[in-house]
């Protein structure tokens, strides 16, 4: 029998699944990435406060088509937000150990560590506590973006938090990852400092997959 114990991820439910579940395999834990990306800043009473490069690549010789191929969020204490929500129709994300880059124009232009890990000199420094990355986010990008656009986009992330069946992760972990969840996306992978502990599974209801960080007994920082 499993044993379940209900955690909160900044509102989100979260049951840590312990004794049956089997650990997944790592997801892309470095990687490189090019296409349109956009840097947005989200901060929500369920879920807390993020900030994002969502990229919508260039592959296989295919050009970027409006659709959210790869999200790496940063999850960051409140209060810790610029106010940015910014488009760079070309660039280059990497993302490796607990950091990522992004390149436009030659220039580092946005860097995103937790704890400890060196941050890439850039033009803008985000610091949180915990980074995922995420394949095939069931979200578009319009091709002109303005303040509505931003809103509306914010809305729809908003409405894929849900809540999360942790099979990986927890005490003892600094990082974690899910592979082949029933819903869209299906797999994600996330690194965090400590005191905060990971947390990997598929989403409660449409089956997607959740990968974020949280505090033993309670949720992020408030």
């Amino acid at each position: 029998m499993l044993l379940r114990q209900l955690f909160l991820i900044g509102g989100i439910g979260a049951t840590l699944l312990r004794g049956g579940a089997s650990t997944p395999l790592p997801v892309e834990p470095e990687g490189v990435a090019t296409g349109r990306v956009v840097l947005l800043e989200l901060d929500s009473a369920a879920a807390g406060s993020f900030a994002m490069m969502l990229v919508d690549e260039e592959r296989n010789g295919r050009s970027p088509d409006g659709t959210v191929d790869r999200v790496l969020r940063l999850q960051l204490p409140h209060g810790a937000l610029k106010g940015v929500a910014r488009e760079f129709a070309y660039a280059r994300v990497s993302w490796a150990h607990g950091g990522a880059t992004l390149q436009a124009a030659g220039t580092a232009r946005v860097s995103f560590a937790i704890g400890d890990v060196e941050a890439a000199p850039a033009e803008m420094q985000y610091r949180g506590f915990g980074l995922s990355q995420t394949r095939s986010w069931p979200l578009s990008i319009k091709m002109a973006l303005g303040e509505g656009e931003y809103a509306s986009l914010r809305n729809d992330i908003r409405k894929l938090f849900e809540t999360c069946l942790c099979t990986s992760g927890g005490p003892g972990a600094s990082g974690c990852s899910v592979n082949g969840c029933s819903g869209t996306p299906s797999s994600c992978s996330v690194s965090c400092n400590s005191p905060y502990l990971p947390c990997c599974g598929c989403s409660d209801g449409t089956g997607k997959a959740c990968c974020l960080c949280y505090q033993d007994g309670g949720g992020p920082e408030q």
